[in-house]
C-alpha cells in the first residue's frame, strides 16, 4: 500500500473534501492539535481565508526549498493571526493545519512529485518526541506562538524541519532504526512515523 493510501485509511479520508465540503476536514484538522472543536462557520472562515487561496493557486507554490519555506510560513502565520484573534491558537497550530491541508493535497495526488520534496512535517508531539532536544519555543507545541517571520518559534520551525531533512538524507543505521530510511521525502517518512505512534 502507498503512504498516501495509508494516510488515507487512518485518517478515514475516502474523497477529497475540499472542492464541495472543505469544514468538517478542516474542523477535524483542527482538532488534531487536542485544543477543542471549531464549528462549521470557523472552519469555513479557516477555509476561506487561508486555505482556499492556497488550493486555488497550486500552479503558483515555489518550487525551491527555501521560497517554499517561506510560503508555508507566511501561510502560517497568516493563519495564526485569526486564531489568535479569536483566542483559538498560535503558530504551532496554525503550521499543524497547514501542513496537514498540504498532506492532504499530497495524498490525493492534487500537488505533484515536484511540490512532494518540498513538503514540511506537521509537528507535534509525536514529531517532537523524536528529538534529541525540542527548542523551548515548542514545548508545548500547542502554545508556540511566533506573530512575524523573525519570531525565535519560526527560526526553532525551520531548525526542526532542517532537523528532520538531515536525518532524512543521512546514511541507514544498522538497527532499530533502519526501518525510517529509504524514504523518498520527508513526508513519507513522516507517514512512516506518525503511523507506527
Amino acid at each position: 500500500m502507498s503512504f498516501q493510501k495509508q494516510y488515507l485509511a487512518d485518517i478515514g479520508l475516502f474523497a477529497n473534501p475540499y472542492p464541495h465540503d472543505p469544514g468538517p476536514r478542516i474542523a477535524s484538522i483542527y482538532q488534531t492539535a487536542r485544543r477543542g472543536r471549531i464549528d462549521q462557520t470557523y472552519s469555513m472562515q479557516l477555509w476561506e481565508q487561508h486555505l482556499l487561496p492556497v488550493y486555488a493557486n497550486l500552479a503558483t507554490i515555489p518550487l525551491a526549498q527555501p521560497q517554499f519555506d517561506a510560503y508555508v510560513i507566511h501561510a502560517a502565520l497568516a493563519i495564526e493571526g485569526t486564531l489568535a484573534a479569536n483566542q483559538r491558537g498560535g503558530f504551532g497550530i496554525a503550521q499543524k493545519i497547514i501542513n496537514l491541508f498540504f498532506k492532504d493535497l499530497w495524498a490525493f495526488h492534487i500537488i505533484g512529485s515536484n511540490i512532494e520534496p518540498l513538503l514540511h512535517v506537521p509537528i507535534d508531539r509525536g514529531i517532537l518526541n523524536k528529538l534529541v532536544a525540542v527548542p523551548p519555543t515548542w514545548n508545548p507545541w500547542t502554545a508556540a506562538v511566533a506573530g512575524n517571520v523573525a519570531s525565535a518559534t519560526v527560526a526553532d520551525y525551520l531548525r526542526i524541519q532542517n532537523q528532520y531533512r538531515a536525518f532524512l538524507a543521512a546514511p541507514a543505521p544498522p538497527g532499530a532504526l533502519a526501518p525510517l530510511f529509504g524514504r523518498r521525502t520527508i513526508i513519507e517518512m513522516e507517514q512512516f512515523l506518525w503511523h507506527k505512534l
